[in-house]
């Protein structure tokens, strides 16, 4: 007999899901601001709960079910896109460091990204083909963990490539 994660969930799953995602955004904005500035706060802000909100759309767009490794993977895919949301904006930091992009917004957010893609890439790559590779050969359980994954990893890819500029764009030119 093979475990199953696929049990029901209820809505203090829901809840507690939802409150330790909280608990980890507040966190890692306070840090952001501090080491940082406020635009960088409010980006990571963003862009966590849009890998939230992208992947409940996704899986009620798709009509997957949502069980409780579900919940996990919610939070892995925030957790991911705060890792690279903070990778971005130390190469920001350093971009702006340079005198010749001080000044120039767009050339700041264009090298920092630039300089995440190429740090992103590999292991995005990686935690997809080996996502892949479970759902092809795994059991139901490591399918399911598997397929949730490479969801998320999509969508903190969306989240980091789009809306983190966008709304880095919007804050700064407020």
């Amino acid at each position: 007999k093979h475990q199953t994660l696929s049990k029901t969930v209820d809505s203090t799953d829901y809840i507690y899901t939802i409150v330790a995602g909280l608990i980890i955004l507040v966190l890692a904005s306070i840090f952001v601001l501090i080491r940082h500035n406020i635009a960088y706060a409010m980006c990571l802000i963003g862009s966590g709960l849009f890998s939230v909100i992208g992947m409940l759309a996704t899986f009620a767009i798709l009509r997957l079910e949502i069980g409780a490794s579900f919940m996990f993977i919610v939070l892995a895919s925030m957790i991911f896109t705060i890792f690279e949301a903070l990778i971005w904006f130390e190469n920001m930091r350093e971009v702006r460091r340079n005198k010749e992009y001080k000044e120039d917004l767009n050339k700041q957010i264009v090298l920092g990204l630039k300089n995440t893609t190429n740090e992103l890439q590999f292991t995005s790559i990686a935690l997809f083909v080996i996502g892949l590779i479970m759902v092809i050969f795994g059991t139901n359980l490591t399918r399911n963990i598997a397929l949730n994954f490479m969801f998320a990893v999509v969508i903190a890819l969306i989240s980091l490539m789009f809306i983190l500029p966008l709304i880095y764009n919007l804050t700064v030119d407020k």
